[in-house]
């Protein structure tokens, strides 16, 4: 199979694996979340030999972040770590409601399916993966340099910013007299900064998928320019 999918637990992180050419995914079961973690990670990896790699988001309906999300997307960077292999972020507001969706039509109920819900999310974790593009991001560590950010800042004339891996953004901002709104667009990077100490001058920071209108767009563009 090209794709392997997971969704991830504390106790127990669910897989399944689909086919982009053919669309369709199969659940197939779970790994423990424990100190085996890393051996489970290879196995599966050696057994089911996939192109790339799909893990499910978990975020609240506003696209907030929870503890859930900081730890599924230090889940992330352990698979990227360990397989050297694309991984992508899934959108995971409505999988879990397409899953018990699917039980249902089956005759079963997530209380009497409690032993399989875990591989069924993942599967369609990766449904809507091979189905939904416009909800997947891709997992990088890539970040702004210090000397961009401070451009973007510098030749804007609003105070409503969005930045793709805007690491230390904060120490940043803090050197600035204007009161700014922040969005970062990087979740593994948003999920690094949203629990550091904001400086006075920004009044919001949040992260989106998408960058709202009348805001300056900060990313890394191939030739290290604003896009």
């Amino acid at each position: 199979m090209e794709v392997l999918a997971f969704d991830y637990g504390d106790k127990r992180i669910g897989y399944a694996v689909a086919s982009k050419k053919m669309k369709m995914a199969f659940a197939k079961g779970f790994i423990q979340n424990d100190h085996s973690i890393t051996d489970s990670i290879k196995s599966l990896i050696s057994l089911y030999q996939p192109d790339e790699l799909v893990l499910g988001l978990p975020l609240r309906q506003n696209l907030s972040f929870t503890p859930a999300t900081d730890k599924a997307l230090l889940f992330a960077r352990q698979l990227f770590d360990i397989t050297n292999l694309n991984v992508y972020l899934v959108d995971e507001r409505y999988s879990t409601v397409y899953s018990q969706i699917a039980l249902r039509y089956a005759g079963r109920t997530v209380k009497n399916s409690k032993a399989i819900i875990d591989s069924e999310s993942a599967k369609s974790i990766a449904e809507v993966y091979i189905q939904s593009p416009a909800w997947v991001f891709k997992f990088n560590l890539d970040c702004l340099t210090e000397k961009l950010i401070n451009y973007c800042v510098q030749s804007t004339d609003t105070d409503v910013l969005c930045f793709m891996g805007a690491k230390d953004i904060f120490d940043i901002l803090r050197n600035y007299e204007t009161n700014f709104t922040v969005y970062e667009l990087n979740p593994y990077i948003y999920s690094l900064e949203r629990n550091k100490e904001i400086p006075d001058n920004v009044k919001f920071y949040g992260f989106t998928f998408s960058v709202p209108e009348s805001c300056t767009f900060c990313k890394q563009s191939a030739h290290g320019s604003t896009g």
